[in-house]
């Protein structure tokens, strides 16, 4: 039965003088499509990733308002450092992180605090160390002002109270200016007071 079989193919083979080139192309195909895909040495996943933040991208927060972004690595063993900025935080205005040894899978939770109003952009860059390049990674974001003061009327010499908005932040500084130099700074939104001049 096998001399039969090794018989047929034989004569198969020889009338069919295409056939040998006919595997020589498949094999080449398997070679050539048939490869593993390793995403640990795409260095398009490579850089710094968010895990978590307490506000959205491209939202409305509001200033003094205390927020937290957590950002890990992500083939860490292919960074060589990174860098955070974000503009107008009262914690830090920049911070970069070099690795010492190897950064593997390892998370890094930032605390930002906006002092100031207007389009926001936080930017996380990655260094690549084995091809020299970086990948960019951008959060923007609007910070807007909730802060007011209703009208009142002062007197001279007679106590009144200011009453502004309240802000999410606790180490902060009310700060109240009447013009001509008159300026009143306290810890708390609320304060009683009294002007003894006319501003």
């Amino acid at each position: 039965m096998n001399k039969l079989l090794r018989n047929n193919l034989t004569k198969f083979i020889l009338n069919h003088y295409w056939f040998p080139y006919l595997l020589l192309f498949i094999a080449a195909v398997m070679l050539t499509c048939v490869q593993e895909y390793n995403p640990f040495q795409d260095y398009g996943n490579v850089g710094m990733g968010v895990v978590s933040k307490t506000f959205s991208e491209g939202e409305k927060i509001a200033v003094f308002s205390p927020e937290t972004l957590s950002i890990r690595t992500l083939v860490g063993e292919k960074i060589d450092s990174f860098t955070l900025t974000v503009p107008d935080n009262i914690y830090w205005t920049d911070t970069t992180t070099t690795k010492k040894s190897k950064f593997y899978d390892q998370v890094y939770a930032f605390y930002l605090l906006f002092s100031d109003t207007g389009y926001k952009e936080i930017q996380i860059i990655s260094y690549i160390a084995d091809i020299g390049e970086k990948n960019i990674h951008t959060i923007p974001l609007y910070v807007y002002s909730f802060l007011h003061q209703d009208s009142i009327d002062i007197y001279v010499t007679v106590p009144f109270t200011l009453a502004a908005s309240s802000v999410r932040a606790d180490d902060v500084l009310y700060h109240w200016s009447f013009g001509n130099g008159i300026e009143i700074y306290h810890r708390n939104p609320t304060c009683a007071t009294t002007l003894y001049k006319i501003p």
